[in-house]
């Protein structure tokens, strides 16, 4: 077990990858970690990747794949004009990034001024777009997580948990996550951290 260790580590290290692609494997564990309920990390979903692609490589090969890929032809086509509508309203659609203004960091800021912690910047960023924008798109608070250097994968979804009292959490009608809420007791928290933050600025 030690070596496999050591080998998962140095290959880690090693390994080069596009941005994008490191972004797939962050999103792919946190979708892991909530439908299965278990701890992975990025390197753990790169691993299980690879095993899958290697075993689609091992079928191609062999003729297995082209046989599979004719079967499914006609009903993934099929699927396209039934489930169009269904995709374009399904919870899984990208938001589009969250745009700031001057003002917008500012408050932003202020709000994070006295946090000295990742899971506390998280919760100051969470409390502004609950503030600001109603809902708490998980999408959005990754991005402004990254930002200011608030974003820890392995406690993402955890600190919201840990901080209930101030977020409470939004599924769609498939009982997958789509974000957070405020709830009363956040929107009064944030509220009188905003008066006070302007009022003695």
């Amino acid at each position: 077990m030690q070596n496999a260790t050591k080998t998962e580590d140095t290959v880690a290290r090693r390994i080069v990858m596009p941005k994008r692609i490191w972004e797939q494997l962050v999103l792919l564990t946190e979708a892991l970690e909530q439908a299965r309920d278990v701890e992975v990390s990025p390197l753990d979903v790169a691993v299980i990747a690879l095993e899958a692609g290697l075993d689609e490589i091992r079928r191609g090969v062999s003729g297995k794949a082209r046989s599979t890929k004719t079967k499914s032809g006609a009903s993934s086509r099929k699927k396209s004009s039934s489930g169009g509508q269904k995709r374009k309203s399904g919870s899984h659609r990208r938001k589009r990034p969250l745009k700031l203004s001057d003002d917008d960091r500012a408050q932003l800021e202020a709000l994070m001024l006295d946090c000295r912690s990742v899971r506390a910047r998280q919760r100051a960023i969470a409390l502004w777009i609950g503030h600001q924008k109603r809902t708490i798109h998980t999408e959005w608070l990754r991005q402004l997580a990254l930002d200011y250097d608030a974003y820890n994968v392995a406690n993402f979804a955890q600190n919201m948990k840990k901080d209930g009292a101030y977020f409470l959490e939004k599924r769609d009608p498939q009982d997958q996550r789509i974000g957070w809420k405020l709830t009363r007791s956040g929107q009064r928290h944030v509220t009188a951290i905003l008066a006070n933050s302007f009022a003695t600025a």
